[in-house]
């Protein structure tokens, strides 16, 4: 799951930006012309799910740094709410896998 992690995770981060509410959603990204808009490989949602059960816990500390880093730049360049609210609202729902056929459910 590790080939091409740039491409993968662009395609996660569009997806929830466009609104995708579950895997199979990031077709949407697939679709018509979005190959000639888009400036990376948009990744099949099989070859994502591969990708996102190889993560270990350091690879979501990576991400939270990752976070940190460009929220911090964002408000370094006057990006910040100041002093209304902020709301950022990406879905992180873990659903249970029913069964012991489908790949990482052990």
């Amino acid at each position: 799951g590790g080939a091409n992690p740039a491409s993968k995770s662009l395609t996660l981060i569009h997806a929830m930006v466009a609104g995708a509410s579950h895997i199979d959603h990031v077709d949407m990204l697939r679709a018509g012309a979005s190959s000639k808009v888009l400036p990376f490989h948009v990744a099949a949602p099989s070859t994502l799910g591969t990708y996102l059960r190889s993560f270990t816990f350091g690879h979501v500390r990576q991400l939270d740094e990752v976070i940190e880093e460009e929220l911090a730049k964002a408000w370094s360049l006057g990006m910040a709410p100041g002093d209304d609210p902020l709301v950022i609202d990406i879905d992180s729902t873990i659903c249970e896998v029913s069964g012991y056929h489908k790949q990482g459910a052990a």
